[in-house]
């Protein structure tokens, strides 16, 4: 299983960060990903978003289906991320943002 983990992009300032939404500069960082994406990853590959508003905004940047999670938030824990991941039973590429 491939397992990619995408931070975020540039977001606006405040608090709190659930809410904060990419700022321009976030949106074109998030454009060169999808980018590389499109051309380095299968298409058969599965997205899962944290719930907070600038990994949404990234996921539908990338204009395929994908889920948000609950447990994908900015205190997640590294086993937390393999969970969602499915890590141990998955056999198709999963990105998470």
């Amino acid at each position: 299983m491939k397992l990619i983990s995408w931070r975020h992009a540039e977001t606006e300032v405040g608090e709190p960060d659930i809410g904060r939404a990419l700022t321009g500069k976030g949106h074109k960082q998030a454009w060169k990903i999808v980018d590389w994406l499109d051309h380095n990853l299968p298409n058969s590959y599965k997205i899962i978003s944290s719930p907070v508003t600038s990994t949404v905004q990234i996921a539908e940047a990338l204009g395929r289906k994908f889920k948000t999670h609950p447990d994908l938030g900015s205190d997640c824990s590294a086993q937390q991320l393999l969970t969602v991941a499915n890590w141990s039973l998955s056999r198709e590429p999963v990105l998470i943002i």
